[in-house]
């Protein structure tokens, strides 16, 4: 971008420098002829005369000039600018008006552009990245995608010949502490090929060798450019300094920059250090067993061969993954590869459909804003310019070109397009501030890196530039190809002949119905999300806190851990601002639930998700017990022979009838139903009711990640106390995300409160822009029937007969864009229905609002203009005729 900027300067200053080398030379020839004149005996002021005479004009001279260095178009296009810019300096409404509604279409534009291009298509930020594919395997059998093991990613590393390099690499979370500051940070641990096979080069220091990746090497590390800034204070001795991962210490040897994320954008946040993937071992020692192992944990990622292509990738790894299922048919039979570019695989192939849609969504939206603008503008810009078809009647009788008046009109747009396409990309820029505050706007937590960047600047351009010739053209060439002999007989009040009626109103119906579609779709979405706040959760949601722990992956440290937790637990069960506290492994509303096949001897198989909790779980949480009892309170026992389960998996495993007491089969244990639970929504409001069983915690077992508080005030007071009593306890492992339970709830409706509110917005914004553009058509055309409207007063009109003339008009055209819209929107959404989890087509309520307020709004506009007509004076109107 900048370098196109530097370009167009350049040629500016170039443009410059030639008109005063012109000028220069000019002189001299004229100078030289003046002396030799004076040389045959004439003065010096009769020799200049002469001189002048003899070069003739100037300025015709320079044109000549100019033609002949093909620069008359420049000077033209120079001439019709300071020509527009005194003409919208005596109008300034008109251009602010233009300005501003251009504005917002191409700053809605850009800114759902800059997520689509981020999420879909922008190529890594590392050299040549479009020669980056993605290696997933799919489990042919289940229909998913799943992750590679290591012996896998040997076997095709060593046999490819379509990549030049293949890494692989694992993301997870962990604490890391520098300077006695513990924080809980995002980690990729990557194959020493990794940053090679990127090409990418570190601000400071050095990547990752092959030697690096070795279990006997010494522990590094790369650090984020963010987090060196944020953690080291930008500190440039922090090569070589240490990083305790998991009180495990490592060096830094490099910081990677900050424009690059990591290549998946699965997670919420983006990577901040990076280890080898053999120092993993050290930092999550389970870890260590999967080197060997044909179990699914890694993600690969490659370098194609100059040659080579990503489809040859793709069916030369099928081949290789084909060989695999057959040596190894235990763990390979039903799985093969899937090549895909890195550009178009940001994240987890199975989720391509549902996020491309979600932003298809508000694609649609912002296009339809856009449109809606440029029909406003252009029914503006036709108005403007049949107003001054006098003017060009005048300039053609003097010998302008038709072309050149048009040139002069699309000029005017273009100046009008510079400040809205300014003011469109700081629109552009906020509205990014705000996605990224919901980072799972699109139905899935993405590390979305929204900054201004080439990309969004061109396209920002582009998209302005168009919307010039959709608003610009078509009204010029409208405007200039009436006769001028008919244009200059007009009388003033004549602006426009009849003909231009119908293509003002087509454009006012096409306004109407943009925005109907828009506050249709906006309308069906706030309807439903208003629904889902009426949705029982199955637990009261007030008064309730919740927190995540940094659990340490280090098993030294677990059992402190767990004392630290259960002492943290006791001592807020005896604050008397504190009802009850609970642990529990998985959180609340949580998308990402554990699943776990069970049998029984009455049902068979049933495939259910779990959660393990302590025994105060259901009193905190407000899960009632409606048969049996839940977990006994001796922690000591540890034993995990009895469940508790809730309504749905009991009614599956008896058929109704109480199961308390039955016994239930989980990988090969037998598990004891002691009580069942009330049914609850355990990942999303919109879920439909599934088996679900609740486990208790056992010492052996991995500790509980999450924190559960029932409070006796507000639940955001009690946040710092609880960080503080973590703190005096002493453990290492940082404590974060603390969330009420109507934080929980807006989480989990964040992409329906996103969609209502983006679109909603959308549709308000389209509505005030059709109100203005059914405004200016019906003040345009009270203008233009000043003397239809004056005869009818003189013979005793009444006032009332012609505002209901002009409001007719208006509702007339409303309802036309009204109709036409609310059907084209409930068209939309039926598609959409498939995917938006709980969206009902039942929207009658939704059609007569939204037909009640594009009602309202004719009216509203017509308003000024049908008074305005119903005060005309005969005597005044017909004088000035």
């Amino acid at each position: 971008m900048l370098s196109r900027v530097r370009a167009f300067v350049m040629a500016i200053s170039h443009r410059f420098r030639m008109e005063a080398a012109m000028d220069e030379e000019l002189r001299f020839h004229m100078e030289a002829h003046a002396e030799d004149l004076v040389r045959s005996g004439l003065t010096r002021r009769e020799a200049e005369r002469q001189a002048a005479i003899a070069f003739g004009a100037v300025v015709a001279v320079k044109q000549d000039c100019r033609r002949a260095l093909g620069l008359r178009l420049f000077d033209e296009f120079a001439q019709d600018i300071r020509y527009a810019a005194r003409g919208l300096r005596r109008n300034p409404g008109f251009g602010a008006a233009v300005a501003l509604t251009l504005s917002l279409g191409t700053g809605a534009t850009t800114a759902v552009f800059s997520v689509a291009d981020e999420a879909l298509f922008r190529p890594l930020p590392v050299p040549q990245a479009e020669r980056l594919v993605n290696i997933f395997a799919l489990d042919r059998k289940a229909g998913r995608y799943v992750s590679s093991s290591f012996p896998d990613y040997e076997e095709f590393r060593q046999r490819t010949t379509t990549l030049e390099h293949l890494s692989a690499y694992v993301r997870f979370q962990v604490n890391a502490t520098v300077r006695e500051r513990t924080d809980r940070v995002q980690i990729e641990a990557v194959t020493g090929n990794y940053f090679s096979m990127l090409r990418l080069n570190p601000i400071k220091g050095r990547v990752f060798r092959d030697t690096d990746d070795s279990a006997a090497a010494e522990p590094v590390a790369l650090i984020h450019e963010e987090y060196w800034q944020r953690v080291f204070d930008n500190d440039p001795a922090a090569l070589g300094k240490t990083i305790l991962i998991e009180d495990r210490p490592f060096t830094v040897v490099g910081i990677v920059p900050r424009r690059f994320r990591g290549p998946n954008l699965n997670w919420q946040e983006p990577p901040q250090v990076w280890i080898p993937l053999r120092a993993a071992a050290s930092v999550v020692p389970p870890f260590a067993n999967l080197f060997n192992l044909r179990a699914p944990w890694l993600v690969m990622i490659g370098r194609l061969n100059p040659n080579y292509t990503a489809h040859q990738a793709d069916v030369e790894f099928k081949t290789i993954a084909a060989g695999l299922a057959h040596a190894e048919p235990g763990t390979n039979r039903d799985l093969t590869a899937v090549v895909l570019g890195a550009s178009e695989s940001k994240f987890w192939p199975a989720y391509r459909n549902e996020i491309g849609q979600s932003i298809g969504i508000f694609a649609l939206a912002s296009v339809l804003v856009l449109l809606l603008a440029c029909a406003n503008i252009s029914n503006l810009q036709l108005a403007r310019a049949l107003a001054r078809r006098r003017e060009f009647a005048v300039r053609v009788a003097l010998g302008a070109a038709h072309m050149r008046l048009v040139r002069q009109i699309l000029t005017e747009s273009l100046l009008l397009a510079v400040p809205g396409c300014l003011v469109g990309f700081v629109i552009a820029l906020g509205l990014q501030a705000i996605l990224i505050r919901v980072p799972n706007a699109f139905g899935l937590p993405l590390a979305l890196d929204l900054t201004m960047n080439d990309r969004m600047g061109v396209f920002s351009t582009a998209i302005t530039g168009t919307a010039v010739l959709l608003f610009g053209l078509f009204p010029a060439l409208r405007a200039t190809r009436s006769d001028a002999a008919t244009s200059l007989k007009e009388s003033g009040n004549a602006l426009s002949p009849g003909g231009d009626g119908w293509l003002r109103n087509g454009l006012v119906v096409a306004q109407i119905c943009f925005a109907a579609i828009l506050l249709t779709g906006g309308g069906l979405f706030a309807r439903d999300l208003l629904r889902s706040y009426s949705i029982d959760p199955g637990l009261p949601m007030d008064h309730l806190l919740t927190a995540t722990f940094g659990t340490p992956t280090n098993p030294a440290l677990l059992g402190g851990f767990r004392r630290a937790q259960t002492e943290l637990e006791q001592r807020l069960s005896d604050l008397p601002t504190v009802e009850s506290a609970a642990l529990a492994r998985e959180n609340l509303l949580s998308p990402v639930q554990g699943s776990i096949p069970v049998e029984s001897q009455e049902s068979g198989p049933i495939l259910l998700q779990r959660n393990f909790v302590d025994p105060g779980f259901f009193h905190t949480v407000g899960i009632d017990i409606v048969s049996g009892r839940g977990f006994p309170t001796n922690r000591a026992t540890g034993q995990q022979t009895f469940a508790v389960v809730n309504g749905t998996l009991a009614a599956r495993a008896r058929h109704g009838s109480d199961p308390v007491g039955m016994l239930m089969k989980m990988q090969g244990a037998s598990i004891e139903i002691i009580g069942v639970a009330r049914d609850a929504k355990y990942g999303s409001l919109w879920e439909e009711p599934k088996p679900y069983i609740y486990l208790p915690l056992s010492p052996e077992g991995p500790p509980p990640n999450y924190l559960m508080v029932r409070t006796r005030v507000a639940p955001e007071q009690m946040a710092p106390l609880i960080r503080r009593e973590w703190e005096r306890i002493g453990s290492h492992a940082p404590m974060y995300d603390f969330r009420t339970g109507e934080d929980l709830l807006n989480a989990s409706l964040a992409p329906q409160r996103v969609a209502a509110g983006g679109i909603g917005a959308f549709g308000i914004l389209a509505l005030l822009l059709a109100s203005l553009g059914l405004y200016s058509v019906l003040a345009y055309s009270v203008k233009q029937r000043t003397r239809e409207l004056a005869i009818r007063a003189a013979v005793g009109a009444r006032p009332g007969v012609v505002i209901w003339n002009v409001m007719r008009r208006s509702l007339v055209l409303a309802a036309a864009g009204g109709v036409i819209g609310i059907a084209l929107g409930a068209a939309v959404m039926r598609v959409l229905v498939t995917r938006l989890s709980g969206l009902s087509m039942e929207g009658g309520v939704v059609f007569s609002s939204v037909a009640a307020l594009l009602a309202c709004m004719s009216i509203t506009a017509s308003l000024l203009p049908a008074f305005r007509a119903s005060r005309i004076n005969p005597g005044s109107a017909l004088r000035g005729e």
